[in-house]
């Protein structure tokens, strides 16, 4: 795996066991990042560049690290698996980012009281499991997620996306085994 543009382009990250996790692949997250980069989100067309960031599912920290790598101001990583946290903390180290981060062991659908609200939402959870549906409410009432925030969800193709107000797709796009949407948040 390795960082697709930005100040770290091409640098390598590792990836946690494969058992543990199942990362984005690069191609989906430069097609990913590049909607985020060149896209229209309301009035400014980079929803990357000065983001808070939330990676709820970190896994390798990869789509972290690849917003702070194209301009986000700052990212919040967890995850619940021990062994997957030890590999965001090794490549948040290794691209030297550990001053615009902060690293948590914690539960998406279970988080604890954020520090303060996100505006780009990072969801790439185990597939099957409709993770995203359960997971959004509880981001939402512990203060993760901004009004009017932009949320990005990768789920299994065929997977049907489970998600009520407050928030709703703006888009919506397949890649191969994977169908990427993107949510906006509309909370008071």
């Amino acid at each position: 795996m390795r960082i697709i543009a930005g100040k770290h382009r091409g640098r390598p990250i590792s990836r946690p066991p494969s058992m543990i996790t199942r990362p984005t692949r690069d191609a989906v997250r430069e097609s990913i990042f590049n909607m985020l980069t060149h896209g229209k989100w309301n009035d400014k067309s980079n929803a990357v560049s000065g983001a808070i960031v939330l990676d709820a599912f970190a896994g390798s920290g990869a789509l972290a690290l690849e917003a702070l790598s194209q301009g986000a101001s700052f990212a919040y990583l967890f995850d619940k698996s021990t062994r997957a946290l030890a590999t965001v903390r090794e490549n948040v180290w290794k691209l030297e980012e550990t001053d615009r981060t902060s690293i948590m062991k914690a539960d998406a659908t279970h988080p604890p009281q954020a520090p303060q609200a996100t505006n780009l939402i990072l969801l790439d959870p185990p597939f099957g499991k409709d993770l995203v549906a359960k997971s959004l409410p509880a981001l939402a009432s512990t203060g993760w997620i901004a009004h009017d925030a932009l949320i990005v969800a990768e789920i299994e193709s065929g997977e049907e996306l489970n998600v009520a107000e407050p928030f709703y797709v703006v888009r919506e796009k397949t890649y191969g085994t994977s169908q990427v949407f993107f949510l906006r948040a509309t909370l008071k």
